[in-house]
C-alpha cells in the first residue's frame, strides 16, 4: 500500500504503533481509532452512490432544503441526465436524517418558507470540507470500477450506532492492506485488531462477532479469500438480552436467578449481549456463595439447559421449563484463530485505491481533498456520469428495486393487454422480466393479480393437465370487449 506523502508524522507513528503494538495495552477500538470518523463517513455516505450524489446536490444548492426542496433538486438533475432511477420523494431527506446528520455532515434548521416555519437541512462546514471531497472520490472510484459495488462492498447502514456493517467491512479491508502479517494471511482476530485484548471480555467477543460477519460478507462477494479451519478454532456462544424486565420477579431457583442477576448487571452497564462462558463463571460463583455444597457440574448442566430452552428434559422444576423470558441464545461462532484471510489478487488494486481514499481523508491530506473536490465538480457537470451512477445504485440496491404492488399489477396488465392469447404464469413471468428488467416469481404474479381477478379486471382460467397428479395451469387474460367472445 502506498503511503500518503503529506500525512502528519505523529499520526503516521500512531498508525505504526497501532499496527504492531507488541507491548502496549489494547482496547476494543485500538486499531481503527485513527480512522473511526472516516469509517463512519464510509458508513453514512460511501456505501451508496445515491447517498453520495445527494450530498453533492446539497453542495450545489448552497441553501437549506426541506423535503420538497431536496427532492426537487435531486430529481431535476436525475431527470436531466435521463437517469434510470429517481428515488421516491422522502428518500433523500431520510439520508439526511439517518445518515448525514448523526455524523455532522448536515445540520437541521428551521426557516420561514411561504409564511410558514419549515424544517430542512444544510451542509455543515465539515460536510463541505470533508464530506463533499469524500463523496467525489467514492463516486469517482465507483465509475472506474464498474464491476464492484460500494453497496455490496460496504453493506447496508442498518443502525445509527457505531455497530454498523460498513465500518466493520472497511476495517477488515484496512487491516488486510496495512497489517504487518497481511502477506501471509490474517486470522479473524487480527482482522478485528484485538490480538492483545482479553478474550474473556464481552468487547472482545462482540468485536469478533462483527468482524467475522464482515469477513463472511466480503468473502461472499469475492473481494477476499477465506480459508477456514473450524476444527481448530475456539468456539464461543453469545446470548442476547431482549426484555430483561418482563415477567421476571417470581420464585426462582438459584441458577435461574443468577442468570437474571447477570443480565441485570449487563443491561445496567449498557450491554445487550453476553457469552455463555462468562455467564457460567458468574452463575457458579453466585450459586456457590449461597450454597457451598452445590455441585458445579450440576450448575453447568442447569445453565446449559436454561439457555438452550430444554430445561424440561434436564430435570428442572416447572418454573424453568420454558426458555428464559427476555433472554435467548444469539449465535455460536469461532474465533478464527486458524482461519487465513487475504485480499483477492484480482481486486487488490481497486481495494488499495479505496483504502487510500479512507486514509487520505482521515489524514486530511490536502492533495486527496483537492482531488475529491475536483472529482465532485466533474461528476456533477457530466450528465453521463450521473446517469451511470444512478443506474449502478439502482442495480445493486434491493430497496430501490422494490416498488408498490399496484405498480407491478399495472405492468402485468399492460403485458396482458398487448397479447392476443391468454398467458400461462411462466410465460407472463418471462414477458415481465423481458419488458421491465425485473425479477418476479410465479407465486408473486398470482398474489399481485388477485385483487384484479376478484374485481374482473383480469380473468383467470385454470386448465387441468393430462397428468392429473400435477397442478392445474393458470392462464391470465384481460376481459374481452363487450360483444366479443373471450379468447381461449
Amino acid at each position: 500500500m502506498n503511503v500518503i506523502p503529506n500525512a502528519p508524522s505523529n499520526k503516521q507513528l500512531t498508525l505504526q504503533i497501532d499496527m504492531n503494538n507488541p507491548d502496549g495495552e489494547a482496547t476494543p477500538e485500538v486499531l481503527n481509532e485513527p480512522f473511526h470518523e472516516t469509517l463512519q463517513l464510509a458508513a453514512a455516505v460511501g456505501n451508496h452512490e445515491m447517498k453520495a450524489l445527494t450530498l453533492l446536490v446539497m453542495a450545489q444548492e448552497h441553501r437549506t432544503l426541506n423535503v420538497n426542496g431536496l427532492d426537487s433538486a435531486l430529481r431535476r438533475r436525475l431527470e436531466a441526465a435521463d437517469a434510470q432511477w429517481i428515488p421516491s420523494k422522502n428518500v433523500a431527506f431520510q439520508y439526511c436524517q439517518s445518515s448525514f446528520e448523526p455524523i455532522g455532515q448536515v445540520v437541521k434548521a428551521e426557516y420561514l418558507h411561504r409564511d410558514k416555519i419549515a424544517v430542512g437541512y444544510d451542509l455543515t462546514e465539515q460536510g463541505k470540507e470533508v464530506g463533499v471531497p469524500f463523496a467525489g472520490l467514492i463516486l469517482g472510484w465507483s465509475l472506474k470500477h464498474r464491476d464492484l459495488s460500494v453497496q455490496k462492498l460496504f453493506g447496508p447502514t442498518t443502525s445509527s450506532s457505531d455497530n454498523r456493517a460498513p465500518e466493520h467491512r472497511a476495517g477488515v479491508l484496512l487491516q488486510l492492506l496495512t497489517h504487518p502479517s497481511a502477506g501471509a494471511g490474517l486470522t479473524v482476530v487480527q482482522c478485528a485488531g484485538i490480538e492483545n485484548l482479553d478474550a474473556s471480555t464481552p468487547q472482545y467477543r462482540q468485536r469478533l462477532v462483527n468482524t467475522d460477519a464482515a469477513v463472511e460478507a466480503l468473502d461472499k462477494i469475492g473481494v477476499i479469500d477465506v480459508k477456514r479451519d473450524t476444527e481448530n478454532d475456539r468456539q464461543f456462544e453469545i446470548v442476547e438480552v431482549l426484555n430483561p424486565a418482563d415477567g421476571r420477579r417470581r420464585k426462582l431457583n438459584g441458577v435461574l436467578d443468577s442468570v437474571y442477576r447477570y443480565a441485570d448487571q449487563l443491561v445496567a452497564s449498557g450491554q445487550r449481549t453476553f457469552s455463555a462462558g462468562a455467564c457460567l463463571d458468574f452463575v457458579v460463583k453466585n450459586v456457590l456463595s449461597h450454597d457451598p455444597a452445590a455441585d458445579p457440574a450440576n450448575i453447568r448442566l442447569a445453565l446449559s439447559s436454561i439457555l438452550s430452552g430444554d430445561g424440561a428434559n434436564k430435570g428442572l422444576d416447572d418454573r424453568t421449563q420454558r426458555v428464559l423470558p427476555g433472554i435467548r441464545r444469539l449465535t455460536t461462532f469461532n474465533d478464527g484463530g486458524h482461519t487465513r484471510v487475504t485480499v483477492n489478487p484480482e481486486f487488490r488494486d481497486a481495494i488499495d485505491e479505496l483504502i487510500q481514499i479512507i486514509v487520505g481523508i482521515d489524514y486530511m491530506d490536502p492533495a486527496t481533498l483537492q482531488r475529491g473536490t475536483r472529482l465532485a465538480h466533474e461528476i456533477m457537470s457530466n450528465r453521463a456520469n450521473i446517469k451511470t451512477l444512478s443506474a449502478k445504485a439502482y442495480k445493486n440496491s434491493s430497496n430501490a428495486q422494490r416498488q408498490p404492488q399496484a405498480t407491478t399489477a399495472g405492468q402485468l396488465i399492460k403485458i396482458l393487454g398487448s397479447k392476443e392469447q391468454p398467458l400461462k404464469t411462466d410465460d407472463l413471468v418471462e414477458a415481465y422480466e423481458t419488458e421491465f428488467g425485473r425479477k418476479i416469481s410465479a407465486a408473486a404474479v398470482q398474489t399481485i393479480l388477485k385483487p384484479q381477478i376478484e374485481t374482473g379486471q383480469v380473468q383467470l382460467e385454470q386448465k387441468r393437465r393430462l397428468d392429473t397428479r400435477k397442478r392445474a395451469v393458470n392462464y391470465y387474460q384481460l376481459p374481452a370487449p363487450d360483444g366479443e367472445p373471450p379468447v381461449s
